[in-house]
């Protein structure tokens, strides 16, 4: 399913295409951190009364599906 009419999706690729490499890396960096830290804000407002470590072991688990990590350390 698609949320972008064909004309807005061909104007974010011409325009996307339009930047530099630098400025493609950037935009990508900061995408991949807004998406982490929305996906830290919806663990954190599902599980409020979870430690740090215990909100960084579902979040590995979201992202990367990791399933077999050590236990927080006492």
């Amino acid at each position: 399913m698609r949320d972008t009419t064909p004309q807005a999706a061909a104007l974010q690729i011409s325009i996307l295409r339009g930047l530099s490499g630098e400025q493609r890396l950037m935009t990508a960096i900061e995408m991949s951190d807004l998406t982490r830290e929305l996906c830290r804000s919806r663990l954190r407002g599902q599980h409020p009364d979870c430690s740090e470590a215990d909100l960084r072991r579902e979040f590995l688990f979201c992202v990367y599906g990791i399933t077999d990590l050590p236990r927080t350390r006492p």
